[in-house]
């Protein structure tokens, strides 16, 4: 990992392969710097680069075009600071000085845009001395790719709409740590309130970067891991769905992520990825707060995703007496995940039809928890009757793990029912700074960060309702 705090990204590829326009679209949408060799070959020539083709040649261009990649590197103090992204000429890789100087300046994308769809976009203009027509393109195309795929640590493939592979740049340009140490990943995670959070807390913490989110989809997972490795990002949040399938592309998992195989962390240290569970001790932190602890209780989670088998994990481990995990899917499909003593009951509970064995283990349980989607803004699904509610007892808990909305259904049919009730804020508010301990090695004052950050997220939910 070089010293900087953020990465610079160096974009080469062909003449309208979308370097300046992506590049520029980006760095704005994130508030980075940006540069286009270019644009400033032709502001210190003060002429355009066909005029300096027609007057000087190729050759003098070539010059002034390493000259101009050396200030970036040597002299520009944005770019030594980091958090540039800068589109290169199409034949700047092809001096071997060059290449050097980018990846000084950092780390190197090839947008690989097809010729057949550079010239249906038009793209070629006069202002391309190089490129006459589409033949020249795809000659072009031929000498120089492999150039570009030496030059490159990353081949950003440009095949589909603008918009879209906007969207896929702006994931890249994250996980490499352009735009600080730190992000989360998931899908959804337009609903995440973890980089308000995590910027809330860097703020306290003293630590001047800010947080974004990458949309990875599933399927992407292990190549965002990839993008970890290869940048400045020194560590990332994980949300779902990927708690249980990042861990083992991780070297190492350590703590609670070891004891249930999910990871809500990563960190990158001597170049190695270190996953950690920092949900279980958020929870822990969060029920203390309400009085509450595992030890001797009896704790029954609506779920078997991953924070259910780290609930489970954590609850024994603390002395509960007994853990129900009631779920849709058959013990056999799921056991294998959860500690060994953990009890399963195969139940729809939000069909709300009558179960025996649920009711029977609700009249025991101290603390239920709801680690299933089912309620969550912006999603489908939902309990369809809350009877079984009637079987707990007065003095329960009823957990919900979403915090939007701040009260949903679950908790409000508790709460009529004059049972206490803890919504997903707490955890989240705890998770994230037991996260930020860990990924940048420091302490905090964990109770008073807490009602800081808790007051903040209140106070932001509540301008965003009156809005």
């Amino acid at each position: 990992m070089n010293d900087r705090a953020r990465e610079n990204i160096v974009l080469i590829g062909l003449p309208g392969s979308g370097k300046s326009s992506l590049g520029r679209r980006v760095a704005k949408d994130f508030g980075l710097g940006f540069r286009d060799t270019d644009e400033l070959i032709t502001a210190a020539a003060g002429i355009d680069i066909p005029g300096i083709f027609a007057s000087r040649g190729e050759a003098d261009f070539r010059e002034l075009e390493t000259e101009t990649i050396r200030r970036l590197a040597l002299t520009d103090e944005e770019v030594r600071g980091g958090g540039v992204i800068i589109s290169t000429g199409g034949g700047a890789v092809l001096k071997p000085e060059n290449v050097e100087l980018f990846h000084r300046i950092g780390k190197v994308i090839f947008v690989d845009r097809k010729p057949q769809l550079i010239v249906q976009g038009r793209e070629l203009t006069e202002g391309r001395p190089l490129l006459g027509s589409a033949d020249d393109l795809l000659q072009l195309d031929s000498e120089r790719r492999i150039f570009y795929e030496r030059a490159a640590h990353i081949i950003f493939h440009n095949d589909g709409a603008y918009e879209t592979e906007l969207d896929r740049l702006r994931s890249v340009v994250i996980l490499l740590g352009a735009c600080g140490p730190m992000c989360l990943i998931g899908d959804p995670i337009g609903h995440s309130l973890s980089p308000f959070l995590h910027r809330l807390l860097f703020a306290e913490c003293g630590i001047e970067h800010s947080y974004r989110s990458a949309r990875i989809i599933p399927d992407k997972l292990e190549t965002a891991v990839k993008y970890l490795r290869a940048g400045a990002l020194r560590g990332l949040n994980v949300t779902k769905p990927h708690k249980i399938a990042i861990a083992p592309l991780l070297d190492e998992l350590c703590g609670d992520a070891a004891l249930s195989g999910a990871v809500n962390t990563v960190k990158k240290e001597n170049g190695r990825l270190i996953g950690y569970n920092t949900d279980m001790d958020g929870l822990a932190l969060a029920l203390a707060d309400r009085g509450r602890n595992y030890k001797n209780s009896v704790v029954t989670v609506f779920g078997a995703g991953g924070a259910a088998v780290g609930i489970a994990t954590k609850a024994l481990i603390g002395g509960a007496r007994r853990v129900n995990v009631v779920c849709r899917r058959p013990a056999d499909e799921v056991s294998s995940e959860f500690p060994d003593n953990t009890v399963f009951i195969t139940h729809d509970i939000a069909a709300g039809t009558e179960n025996e064995d649920v009711t029977s283990v609700l009249r025991q349980t101290d603390i239920l928890i709801n680690a299933t989607p089912l309620g969550m803004s912006g999603l489908p699904g939902k309990f369809r009757d809350f009877r079984f509610l009637a079987m707990l007892r007065q003095d329960a808990l009823v957990c919900d793990l979403i915090y939007e909305p701040a009260e949903t259904e679950l908790l409000r049919e508790a709460r009529m029912r004059r049972i206490e009730t803890m919504n997903g804020l707490p955890m989240l508010v705890y998770q994230g700074i037991l996260a930020d301990e860990i990924v940048f090695g420091i302490r905090t004052d964990r109770k008073g960060l807490y009602e800081k950050a808790a007051l903040s997220i209140e106070t932001k939910k509540g301008k965003h309702k009156t809005a």
